[in-house]
């Protein structure tokens, strides 16, 4: 083998084992967070009780985002994300419309769709679900938008025989440039279904199912299995519990460990864990 190509080979493997970053982990976490918050959002309209996208209260804002809000006053005068309702039932469907309403720095454009297989918008029998998908853009002083969509089919909520079963057909979460490109895209899927119990929030758990995490630009896959995640009433995200999963490309194993309400903790290959605020999770 030409010694030029034997090299450029050894490049290319040892690059595949690069261990994960954390702006890689955190995403990975992000993740997990938008499962949680969008599973619960679909929930509203089938007996459940839901709020989207609230910031949580333990949370303070840091020195840098009261400087993002000092030079940007005009975002206060406008509605909180929280207090928007979903419309009444039409057909099987209820949807939220974000018109500029304010998330702690930014603004949130877009909409979100429940969409019932049944036209009351009920989940009464086995089998009967709801879809959840949405088309919602970040838009706020720092560069870039950052971008929630259902890019694959969103996020499916079905009654079963014993609670409920939860499937993912696709999610994505992107940061835009200035030129309109993507300085990160995440993809979730499930690859196997997540069991749901608990039509109240106190006691929800979500155990058992596999979240495919798609790192699109440097194609790296984290399969996260759950362990038994557990809310309260207190948030819209579970508060407890882990989910697992080894990164393609021997790039280390994942821990999910969530701390608290919209708070996790993250390691890989067993060292220290760092602390992500999951963005889509918040108290009530």
């Amino acid at each position: 083998m030409p010694p030029r190509l034997a090299s450029l080979l050894l490049l290319l493997a040892s690059a595949g084992c690069h261990p994960l970053s954390a702006d890689e982990l955190a995403e990975v976490a992000q993740a997990a967070g938008e499962l949680m918050a969008s599973v619960d959002e679909a929930s509203q309209g089938g007996g459940f009780a839901a709020l989207w996208l609230r910031r949580p209260a333990a949370f303070e804002p840091a020195w840098h985002e009261r400087l993002l809000q000092a030079a940007w006053p005009a975002a206060e005068a406008h509605a909180t994300c929280a207090a928007l309702p979903f419309s009444a039932c039409d057909g099987g469907l209820r949807q939220r419309t974000l018109n500029g309403c304010y998330l702690g720095w930014g603004y949130l454009e877009g909409s979100v769709r429940l969409q019932f297989d049944d036209a009351a918008c009920a989940l009464g029998a086995a089998g009967a679900g709801v879809t959840r998908t949405a088309e919602v853009r970040l838009r706020g002083p720092r560069a870039g938008d950052f971008v929630l969509d259902s890019e694959g089919g969103g996020v499916r909520v079905e009654r079963a025989a014993a609670g409920f079963t939860v499937t993912v057909p696709g999610f994505r979460r992107r940061l835009l440039g200035e030129d309109g490109q993507p300085t990160f895209e995440v993809r979730g899927r499930s690859l196997e279904p997540f069991q749901l119990h608990g039509e109240a929030r106190a006691g929800r758990t979500l155990s058992g199912g596999v979240l495919e995490v798609r790192d699109a630009l440097a194609g790296t896959v984290v399969p996260l299995r759950a362990g038994t995640l557990t809310w309260d009433e207190t948030c819209n995200c579970a508060r407890s519990g882990t989910l697992t999963g080894t990164a393609s490309g021997g790039r280390g194993t994942v821990k999910l460990e969530l701390a608290s309400c919209g708070k996790a903790r993250v390691s890989l290959d067993g060292a220290e864990p760092a602390e992500v605020i999951l963005d889509r999770c918040g108290t009530l």
